[in-house]
């Protein structure tokens, strides 16, 4: 009990920290997308050093892999918006299959497929995309930095209190064999096809019309859909908790500190410490941790200028609810199992 609150702690003060770096960064850089660096902090960390670390390369890599398919995407399909979806429907079945994978190859997946939907939902006439794709990289890779910065000291002072895995390299082999397994992933490849099929749906009517957020149905669908309904309705209740807390606290944000931009670190700063603790002292909820440390980023961070707006906080509810009505509609209409299959009983760790 002793150990697991004290693992708790380092990794409150580790997210905290690191969430304080990032946002002073995002102040400073007069840059529109800095917030980016912050959600990157929100989104990697881990109990455990090794964790953390593993999460830092996987959106790196990611992220740069993302960034270049997007770019891709463009420059092949022009104006034609159908020639774009249907690269994107390629490029999503494709980084599904990884993100379907019970391992730490999983959220390398999910991390292309979010990067591709973001960069594609901000390309615009009045900014070239390679702007755009500079922006995410050096965003990212400054809340990599962060993180990674804070766990090096963490692991100096720390280093027998949070194991660092080992075999690394023959479960990266190993996995990498059953990723081309083709015989024992057909579930994962039908899940794949579907998930792709139901992101093209949902950001297809978004390139048309532009209504305000509405990829973030996509994005919402890209990560709650997976072979499983169980673990799906799992997903679908903790993301809806997640974001009626975030609301909440975007909604109080809002009301007592409204355009003062450095006031924002305290409710940033106390979310991130509350959600370190809590990934690591409850097994259920804890789950919940990082989509709700995501969720307030975006609602308080999203425009600087601006402040803290109610229209944000708005658009990011009412598009994540949608997309988890989607999502579930679209797992049980094409992928509905309630078993696990067979290959995917092992009790690997899914960093998702």
């Amino acid at each position: 009990m002793k150990s697991n609150t004290l693992s708790a702690l380092l990794t409150a003060i580790k997210m905290t920290l690191a969430g304080i770096i990032a946002c002073i960064f995002s102040f400073v850089i007069p840059w529109p997308y800095g917030f980016w660096a912050v959600i990157t902090v929100a989104a990697v960390t881990r109990p455990g050093l090794t964790h953390t670390s593993l999460k830092s390369i996987a959106r790196g890599v990611g992220t740069l892999i993302g960034a270049i398919l997007a770019y891709l995407s463009v420059l092949i399909a022009g104006n034609n918006i159908l020639i774009l979806i249907l690269c994107f429907f390629i490029i999503i079945s494709l980084s599904s299959y990884l993100s379907l994978q019970r391992t730490f190859i999983s959220y390398f997946g999910i991390i292309v497929g979010i990067t591709v939907i973001i960069i594609l939902s901000i390309n615009n006439k009045s900014e070239p995309i390679i702007t755009i794709i500079t922006h995410r990289v050096l965003d990212v890779f400054a809340g990599i930095l962060a993180i990674l910065l804070v766990n090096a000291l963490l692991r100096l002072f720390f280093q027998k209190k949070e194991p660092i895995k080992k075999n690394l390299t023959v479960e990266f082999v190993s996995n990498l064999e059953l990723l081309f397994n083709w015989s024992k992933n057909k579930y994962l490849t039908k899940t794949a096809l579907a998930i792709g099929l139901t992101s093209s749906l949902t950001f297809l009517p978004w390139l048309y019309f532009k209504y305000p957020g509405g990829y973030w149905v996509t994005i919402c669908c890209l990560f709650i859909m997976e072979e499983n309904l169980i673990n799906v309705k799992e997903k679908i209740w903790l993301r809806f908790i997640a974001h009626v807390l975030a609301a909440m606290i975007g909604t109080i944000s809002a009301l007592l500190i409204g355009k003062h931009l450095w006031l924002t670190l305290i409710p940033v700063s106390i979310t991130f410490f509350f959600c370190g603790y809590l990934m690591v002292i409850n097994t259920v909820y804890g789950k919940a941790a990082n989509t709700l440390a995501i969720a307030v980023c975006i609602m308080l961070l999203t425009d600087p200028l601006e402040g803290i707006s109610f229209k944000i906080i708005a658009m990011r509810f009412i598009n994540t609810v949608i997309g988890l009505g989607i999502g579930f509609v679209s797992t049980w209409f094409f992928i509905s199992r309630n078993t696990t299959p067979p290959h995917l009983l092992e009790q690997n760790i899914k960093l998702r």
